[in-house]
């Protein structure tokens, strides 16, 4: 199992750290998984497929037609394989990768104006050991496909194209990118740390920096045994002052030492000055040229028998010695200055009680010397070699602390910087988080008004051709109406007309066998129940039944009209119960006569005509 501090660690691990993943996945495990939860896992990513090589090598070219390629598992665990490679847009890439597998982790590469980017997309709702597993393959993709200039891992596919062009610095951007070492308020090259007295160096955490030799610096003695005469001093071998003051000047162990030393060099270089000896008759020359050499320290000096306190005071030795000895620190502070720059200033640094006691003593020790007692001398020297080395390891003390200060002081800067810039970072990538999702909501509510505004311009659109259909539709009925109606009036007047003639004709017909009207009716015969469908003919004093219209037909029953004779006709009389039809009821026949017709019109007709046989 893989837990969010081993993901943490698989993301800033560096390749020194996860080493080579092919070659042994179960180390690169043990070496972020606690070992209460450490089992065996296997991490190696296998691109053996041959159409990646093939879609990698194509992608290279710019007169390729292969502008980007979609690696994915499909249903393994480290196998990747070739899903789909194409020519730009990056739209074409983003909807591959949208129609894809959408619960899946893919890789490729896309190619945007010669310049090539490696691309890891991690859905949102993947596992964290899937995250882990890509977040590792992806590096051994990334040292696979060396040719990719910048790198990207994106969560949402809306925003794909810009940011691939915002990392290819293609957006005209100029932000350059988060450093991944250091802080860049410091250089990896840095001036090397003190020596200690054994030899051994320090240096800051952050760097191993080269250390120098160890220089040493020459001690005079004075040997307890004097020559009678200055003629009797031994010649020392000569040296190059201006190299031997370089070199200790840059002693990196003790820079005051180096300078006292230095100066004493220099001072030995004045002219010189006869001697005010009455005795000698000679003058004792100052600048005798002593060796620098780092194996030799314990140089004789022949003790002279008499000499004068001038003479003795400029000696070659208490000459240095007496200079060193009384500008040590200013000698240590401008040491400090040189190696520090002239941006740093420290405190003066006090004589130590040694310094001031030998500072004390030089009369004395001159004295003494000037008397001829080489002991004096010797013990003199010995004391300066002890001041001397107090000295150089107080100098070196001081450095080394203040050494170590600065790079206390400069981890600090570096933590603190780190820290400032990963908060930029951060809320660099919050901003740019937060405007990616004011933009997609604005988008999503532009969407919105255009579907309500389209919906809108629908309803509008159906309700007006809804009101046309209903307006047309009114207009038909109306015009149907008013046509009905017309209609309904013709027929009106035809009827009024007809029974107007009717009347007419019965009026003025009296003969017996004229006929005043005719047609088909249903009647129901005496003592039957079936309906019967006669002709029938009107006469001026009856009406008479026929079978047919045929002109040979006999008449089957004849109803007699008269005044006398009338009772009644009634209308769709309620033991018959047919449409159209009516009763007509006669006072000399106890039994009524049933009829209908198929029209009203035709009914009222008849009837009419019935009533004006009957004069009513």
């Amino acid at each position: 199992m893989i837990n969010s501090r081993s993901e943490r660690f698989i993301m800033h691990a560096t390749e020194a750290i996860i080493g080579e993943l092919q070659a042994g996945p179960n180390k690169l495990t043990e070496a972020f998984i606690p070992p209460r939860v450490r089992t065996k896992a296997t991490m190696a990513c296998d691109m053996s497929d041959s159409r990646i090589a093939a879609a990698y090598e194509a992608i290279q070219h710019a007169a390729s037609s292969t502008d980007w390629f979609v690696l994915g598992y499909r249903d393994s665990r480290d196998k990747l394989e070739l899903y789909a490679s194409g020519a730009a847009p990056t739209s074409e890439l983003v909807r591959e990768l949208e129609s894809t597998r959408a619960q899946e982790v893919h890789f490729g590469l896309l190619r945007l104006e010669n310049k090539l980017i490696l691309f890891t997309y991690l859905p949102d709702d993947i596992s964290g050991v899937k995250r882990a597993r890509a977040l590792v393959h992806s590096r051994a993709i990334a040292t696979t496909f060396r040719a990719h200039q910048a790198v990207m891992t994106v969560h949402d596919l809306s925003n794909f194209d810009q940011i691939a062009r915002s990392k290819l610095r293609l957006d005209g951007s100029t932000t350059p990118s988060m450093p991944l070492n250091g802080s860049p308020r410091f250089t990896s090259e840095r001036e090397p740390s003190p020596r200690l007295a054994n030899g051994e160096g320090r240096a800051s955490p952050h760097f191993v920096a080269p250390m120098p030799a160890q220089a040493t610096t020459p001690i005079v003695s004075v040997s307890s045994a004097s020559p009678a005469s200055t003629s009797q001093l031994p010649a020392l071998p000569r040296s190059n002052d201006s190299s031997q003051r370089t070199s200790l000047e840059q002693s990196p162990l003790s820079p005051a030492l180096g300078y006292a030393s230095a100066q004493s060099v220099a001072s030995k270089t004045t002219s010189p000055q006869p001697s005010d000896s009455p005795g000698t008759g000679s003058a004792v020359p100052r600048t005798p040229q002593m060796s620098a050499s780092p194996t030799g320290r314990d140089f004789s000096l022949p003790r002279r028998t008499s000499a004068s306190p001038r003479q003795i005071y400029s000696s070659p030795v208490l000459n240095g010695f007496g200079n060193d000895q009384l500008d040590r620190t200013a000698m240590i502070r401008k040491s400090s200055l040189r190696r520090d720059g002239p941006g740093k200033q420290y405190p003066q640094q006090p004589r130590s009680p040694s310094q001031r006691k030998l500072n004390d003593s030089m009369p004395a020790a001159i004295g003494v010397v000037g008397l001829g007692l080489g002991n004096g001398l010797e013990s003199i020297s010995l004391e300066d070699q002890r001041a001397r080395e107090a000295e150089r390891a107080e100098a070196e003390g001081l450095a080394r602390a203040r050494w170590d200060a600065e790079a206390t002081e400069r981890q600090r800067l570096d933590e603190a910087e780190q820290l400032r810039l990963q908060q930029d970072e951060m809320l660099r990538r919050r901003a740019s988080e937060r405007l990616h999702r004011e933009e997609a909501r604005r988008l999503r509510q532009a969407e919105l008004d255009r579907q309500m505004e389209e919906a809108r311009v629908a309803q509008e659109r159906e309700e007006n051709l809804r009101a046309d259909s209903n307006r047309e539709r009114e207009e038909r009925e109306a015009e149907a109406s008013r046509m009905a109606q017309a209609r309904q009036e013709q027929k009106r007047l035809a009827k009024q007309s007809a029974i107007e003639q009717v009347v007419k004709r019965a009026r003025e017909l009296r003969e017996p066998a004229s006929t005043i009207l005719s047609g088909y009716v249903t009647a129901q015969p005496r003592n039957a129940t079936l309906w019967k469908r006669r002709w029938f003919e009107l006469k001026p004093a009856a009406l008479l039944l026929f079978k047919d219209d045929a002109p040979t037909s006999k008449a089957l029953e004849t109803i007699p009209l008269s005044a006398s004779n009338f009772r009644r006709i009634l209308l769709d009389p309620e033991d018959i119960a047919i449409v159209n039809s009516f009763r007509l009821d006669l006072y000399d026949d106890p039994e009524p006569y049933l009829f209908y017709c198929d029209e009203s019109d035709d009914r009222e007709l008849l009837v009419l005509a019935l009533k004006s046989v009957c004069g009513h």
